[in-house]
């Protein structure tokens, strides 16, 4: 688990093991491009309660993109056989279709890629965290959502506005012991930049000049006089847990620290091994969500 993508509920979710069942196929037929499913958690268990969170693991499946080059040259190739419209509209809606049409054929051979991460869902603080980038929650929330039943609210991406979590984690950086509540403490890396606000080109708003600290008056400097902020920053957790926190509210890079760094015991069944870690980890990595939400989330 090295990224969180959070999301906020009200009511009660349960995984419905009939729709769960039903998307364990995780082979590509020759038509599809992508495809989500589910494995199992271990032997061929796809659900598990942990302490009273709900745990699943999903897979995303993608076919590679084909090379530009082949996939031009495909192209040019096909459409020198055929007679061609003369005007734009109706040239362009071909050259459009053709290359569609060429690049599902090379994709039959470029391979694929795929990933897996675990899906936690906690009733009692309502939220559902997929142990993955956002853009990842985003490609498989569609299936996830197909497999909750229960009366509960429309999911939300837990987020922020980069513009005032830039102050909040700029703060935290200026004065640890002020402004950083307990058992939060800084670590070694923070990256500065402009304002979002300020910024010319939004979406790309992290102008990163990454630095090593402890926080030394260079560090302060090129906050205070130079006028950058925090765009993304390192903290540890009650020394158990490290992660990086956005000017999103993004967690990434995160680290399981002392005895929550669990390697599995190969004389032990997947089952116990399983249980084990995420009976160790599920509970401090809500605690952390939690409590980071409360701190920027004002």
């Amino acid at each position: 688990m090295k990224k969180f993508a959070v999301y906020n509920f009200k009511g009660a979710i349960q995984l419905n093991e009939e729709s769960i069942l039903a998307k364990t196929v995780n082979t590509l037929t020759k038509e599809q491009t992508t495809l989500v499913s589910f494995d199992p958690l271990f032997d061929e268990t796809f659900i598990q309660d942990v302490n009273g969170y709900q745990v699943a693991k999903m897979r995303f499946t993608s076919r590679k993109e084909p090379d530009k080059t082949i996939l031009s040259e495909q192209v040019d190739s096909y459409l020198e056989t055929i007679d061609l419209p003369q005007d734009e509209s109706s040239y362009q809606q071909l050259c459009n279709a053709v290359q569609e049409e060429k690049r599902l054929e090379l994709m039959q051979y470029t391979g694929y890629t795929s990933k897996a991460a675990i899906v936690a869902v906690d009733n009692s603080t309502g939220k559902v965290v997929i142990a993955e980038a956002r853009n990842f929650a985003d490609m498989i929330m569609g299936d996830l959502l197909s497999c909750f039943e229960g009366d509960y609210s429309e999911l939300e991406l837990l987020s922020t506005e980069p513009v005032a979590t830039e102050t909040i984690l700029t703060d935290f950086l200026l004065d640890e012991r002020k402004n950083l509540p307990d058992p939060f403490t800084l670590v070694e890396k923070v990256s500065l930049g402009k304002k979002s606000v300020l910024d010319k080109k939004p979406s790309s708003a992290t102008i990163k000049v990454s630095k090593t600290y402890p926080a030394v008056d260079e560090i302060l400097s090129l906050v205070t006089d130079l006028g950058n902020v925090v765009k993304d920053l390192e903290l540890e957790f009650d020394g158990i847990l490290c992660f990086n926190v956005t000017n999103t509210l993004s967690i990434e890079s995160v680290k399981f620290l002392e005895d929550l760094k669990f390697k599995p015991d190969e004389d032990t069944s997947d089952s116990v091994n399983f249980l084990t870690q995420y009976q160790l980890q599920l509970p401090v990595m809500f605690d952390v969500i939690n409590r980071l939400e409360e701190v920027i989330v004002k």
